[in-house]
Parts: structure tokens; C-alpha cells; sequence
């Protein structure tokens, strides 16, 4: 599956590093600003690490599942070990919410001792990191299409759960004997910072050394807030000094801006990925409506001397060709391929488009609406302002949304490309809508170059186009469209520069009637 437009396969650009070293660079400033003065103490406040770690919770499930559901997706070993680290960090965040002194109890909930929490935060730390460069080693490894990822999801989610219970109960139960493991006097456990502080360097170079994508940058900046963090907290610095109280918040700080990255990047790849799907949809549509537009050209271009050949060949037996006779029956055989050439014409023409009967009562200012928000991406592209010009008291009109709404985007497409290479002056989109006896009348202005005179009277015709690149189809399409709703189409040329194309479409309600203003609100 090719996955380079998401967040985990595609490299980060200049604008990503930049805002990366922006932050660091932050963040970095914050840390030389604090430390002359993070040993002073503060006051005391109890919901503090509650509410740290319950937003580390937060930050932790979303960002899990935003790696799971791309584990699924693509089926990466990589994406499943990251997503369970933060599964498990997550887990560890409520022990050690729970077990902090002075919180919830004098002493800690769980049967915590007085380096329970200092455990927790190192397996919490440590597992993360460890779990960075698990994704980093499995990041090159193959995937295999036909493996369903969802158990080894669930799998490694129980895992994660399992480690993070077994690490509380060794965190609280057996804190002595990890002190003793590590050679470590009780109190004295926070010494382990010098070792993360290592780790953290460490694995911020693998993860810089490898394809440097998106992800790689977000998780660089959660190790690089973590180690600024470390410098704040690290002995002789107390609870509630001002070192620890910054670190906690900077820590925190980089988790919430590496998750608004994700979300930010997440929701950019959603919309480009809804255009492309939209670009798609109205490329297969202008496909269908050219084909149908053609069928119509050659149809209407062979139905004469179809017809002209059966009347020649039913004239000529008529006047004499023996019946029974063999001219007679060649003449038949004419005819007869003369109207099945006819019908087949007309069945290849059929392959095209919607029936021009699937019409439907429609709101055509919120058709235009739609179609504006369909182009917004061409239309800023192109640097163009759109004013509207809606007559809201505009009758519903039974028409082929579908086709009248690629009529629409027709115009709108090639005033936004016209007034592309406009210079000097406003580059202005006018779309009004109103109505009056002759019918509804929809109006497409713009501040594009003159029309030349010599192109006016051929500007609707197939294939003609003032374009380098241009098919001359899209107003062809366009009057297609607009005849076929039993309408017309015109264009004039605006004083001094510019273009307008007003559509006449006759004001029948869906039943059939004279359409009926609705009431204002």
C-alpha cells in the first residue's frame, strides 16, 4: 500500500523542521531561564500531579490510537510496538497519579513506599523511549499484505496492560528490592535521572538518523521536552520547587504540542485526501459528460445521412425494385442496417451520463454554494475573492443536480484560471441568482482578460478554446446542460475587462407547475 501521504511514511518538510526547532529552541530558553532559581521552593499543591498525569493520560490514549488505527492500516510492526508504549505509559500515568504522596493520601494509595513514584516516572520514561527504538529498528522491516493486524493488536495491548500492572506492583511491593537491584539507598532513586537523561540522547539521534518523517520529528520533540524536563528535576531540586513544578508542565507541553501536530497534520491529510477524492469524482464526471457531449456531436452528425441512405434505399424500391426480387432484398437488408446502425448510435450514447429525466426539486443557491465549496481549493489557489449575490426568495427548480452542478463548476473553474494571470487589479468572483417571469436566472462574473470579439459567437462551440491547454469542452458541456434543462446560455463581455455568463433556466417546479417563491423565514 503506498503511504506516503501519511504522517508516518512521509518526510518532514522544511516548514515541519523549522516549527520543531522552534518549539525546541523554546523550550530550551525556558530551561536556562529557570534553573538559576528551580531549587527555590513553592507552595504545595495537591491536585498538581493529578491533573498532570491525567492529561498525560489524555494526550497518551489519543496518540495510541491514532498510531493503532494506522498499524491496522498498514500493517507496520513498527507503528504496533510505538502504539503500545504509549498504551503502557498511559496505564503507568494513573499509578502514579494514585500513588503520589500527599495526593490522595498522606503516604500514596497501592501501598506505596517512598520511592514508589520515583520508580514509576523511570519505567514511565524508559518504556517510552525503549519503545522509539523498537520503531526505529522495525521501521524498515517488511509487511506482509495478507497478516490481519487486529490480534496482534489486541495482543500486544494486553501485553501492555499486563507490563504496566506488573510494574506497579514491583513499583509499590518490591520497591526495596529494586533499590537493592540497583544498589541504590532508599530516597536516593531519583539519581536514575542521569541514566534517562542518556537514553533520551540516545534514541533522539536513532530517531534523527533514520527517514526523519513526520512522526520521527513529533517523537524527537516529546524526548527533547522530557530531557529539559530532567535537567529542571534532577537532584538536589525537591518536590515543589520551582524546577520541579516548570519541569512537569514543560514535559507535559511538548506531549500537547506533538499532539496538536498529529491532530493538525491528521486533519491536513484528511482534507487534501477529500479534495483528491472530489477532484476525482469531477474529473470521472467531466469524462462522462464529454463522452456524452461527443456522443450527441456524432450522433447528430450521422443520423442525416443514416436517414438520407434508409429514404434513398426505401425510395429506390419503391420505385423499381421488383418484389421478391434480389435488389429488393438488398435494399431491405439497407434499410434495416441503416436503423440499426441508428439505434446503436444511440444505445453508445446511453453509456454516457444520467438520464436527462432524474430530475429533482433543488435549491439552486445551495447548489451553488455547494459547488463553491467543491472548488474553494482552485479558487484560492488562484488567489480569487468570491462575493455572492443570492436572491434568497429563489423558487425550488426540478433539475439533474448532478449535470447543473458541473455546469457550475465549469464557469466557476475557468473565470478562477482566466483571472490566474491577472495582475494590477481585484481578482473578483460574482455568482448571483434571481428570478422573474421568463424563469430563474443564474449569473457567473468575473474580472478575468476581455473576450475577444472574434471568439463570441464560437465560444460554446465543441472543441474551441482560448486556453493553451484547454479541451474547448467545458462550455460545450455547459450549454449541453442548460439545453437539455430547456434553458439557454449566453455570454457577454463586462466594461472595461471581464466576462459574465447568465443562465435562463424556465421557472417549473418539480411537479411540473410554475415554480413558487418560498416565504422569507
Amino acid at each position: 500500500m503506498d503511504s506516503e501521504f501519511l504522517i508516518y511514511d512521509k518526510r518532514a518538510g522544511v516548514r515541519h523542521v523549522q516549527t520543531a526547532l522552534g518549539f525546541a529552541l523554546i523550550l530550551l530558553l525556558a530551561c536556562l531561564a529557570i534553573l538559576p532559581c528551580r531549587l527555590d521552593q513553592l507552595p504545595r499543591i495537591a491536585s498538581f500531579i493529578p491533573v498532570i498525569d491525567t492529561v498525560h493520560l489524555l494526550f497518551s490514549c489519543i496518540i495510541a490510537a491514532v498510531l493503532l488505527s494506522l498499524a491496522s492500516i498498514l500493517r507496520s510492526r513498527a507503528l504496533i510496538a510505538l502504539g503500545t508504549g504509549y498504551v503502557f505509559i498511559g496505564f503507568i500515568a494513573v499509578a502514579h497519579a494514585l500513588t503520589y504522596p500527599e495526593t490522595f493520601s498522606r503516604t500514596g494509595l497501592l501501598g506505596a513506599t517512598i520511592d514508589t513514584v520515583s520508580w514509576l516516572y523511570i519505567a514511565w520514561h524508559t518504556a517510552l523511549a525503549a519503545s522509539m527504538i523498537a520503531y526505529v529498528l522495525l521501521e524498515g522491516s517488511p509487511r506482509d499484505p495478507a497478516r490481519a493486524p487486529g490480534r496482534s493488536i489486541l495482543f500486544w495491548l494486553i501485553c501492555a496492560i499486563l507490563a504496566g500492572v506488573a510494574t506497579t506492583y514491583l513499583a509499590t511491593a518490591g520497591g526495596a528490592f529494586l533499590s537493592h537491584l540497583f544498589g541504590l539507598a532508599p530516597g536516593r532513586t531519583s539519581y536514575l535521572q542521569y541514566f534517562l537523561m542518556v537514553l533520551f540522547v540516545v534514541t533522539m539521534a536513532l530517531l534523527w538518523r533514520g527517514k526523519r518523517s513526520i512522526l520521527d520529528l513529533c517523537l524527537i520533540l516529546t524526548l527533547w521536552g522530557w530531557l529539559m524536563e530532567s535537567f529542571l528535576i534532577q537532584p538536589p531540586a525537591e518536590r515543589y520547587s520551582v524546577g520541579w513544578y516548570a519541569g512537569r508542565v514543560m514535559g507535559l507541553s511538548s506531549g500537547l504540542f506533538v499532539l496538536l501536530m498529529l491532530l493538525i497534520e491528521m486533519s491536513r491529510l484528511y482534507a487534501r485526501t477529500v479534495m483528491l477524492v472530489a477532484a476525482q469524482k469531477r474529473e470521472r464526471e467531466n469524462r462522462l459528460m464529454l463522452g456524452e457531449a461527443v456522443g450527441a456531436f456524432i450522433a447528430h452528425e450521422l443520423r442525416q445521412p443514416l436517414a438520407a441512405i434508409g429514404l434513398n434505399a426505401y425510395t429506390a424500391q419503391k420505385l423499381g425494385a421488383p418484389a421478391g426480387s434480389e435488389l429488393s432484398g438488398v435494399l431491405d437488408d439497407l434499410m434495416s442496417d441503416s436503423r440499426r446502425a441508428n439505434d446503436i448510435i444511440e444505445s453508445t450514447r446511453a453509456l454516457f451520463g444520467e438520464a436527462a429525466g432524474d430530475r429533482r426539486s433543488t435549491d439552486l443557491n445551495q447548489l451553488i454554494r455547494d459547488t463553491l465549496l467543491m472548488t474553494s481549493h482552485d479558487l484560492r489557489n488562484n488567489g480569487v475573492r468570491v462575493e455572492l449575490e443570492l436572491d434568497e426568495h429563489l423558487p425550488l427548480l426540478a433539475v439533474n443536480r448532478i449535470q447543473m452542478q458541473q455546469a457550475l463548476m465549469n464557469l466557476i473553474i475557468n473565470a478562477a484560471e482566466a483571472m490566474s494571470g491577472v495582475a494590477g487589479r481585484p481578482r473578483q468572483l460574482t455568482i448571483g441568482s434571481g428570478h422573474d417571469e421568463a424563469g430563474l436566472v443564474l449569473r457567473v462574473e468575473d474580472t478575468g482578460p476581455s473576450i475577444q470579439p472574434d471568439a463570441d459567437e464560437r465560444i460554446f462551440d465543441p472543441f474551441f478554446t482560448t486556453k493553451e491547454k484547454g479541451t474547448g469542452m467545458g462550455l460545450s458541456i455547459c450549454r449541453s446542460v442548460v439545453h437539455a434543462h430547456g434553458g439557454t446560455i449566453r455570454m457577454t463581455a463586462r466594461t472595461p475587462f471581464g466576462a459574465c455568463f447568465e443562465i435562463l433556466l424556465p421557472g417549473e417546479s418539480a411537479t411540473g407547475g410554475p415554480a413558487q417563491a418560498r416565504s422569507a423565514p
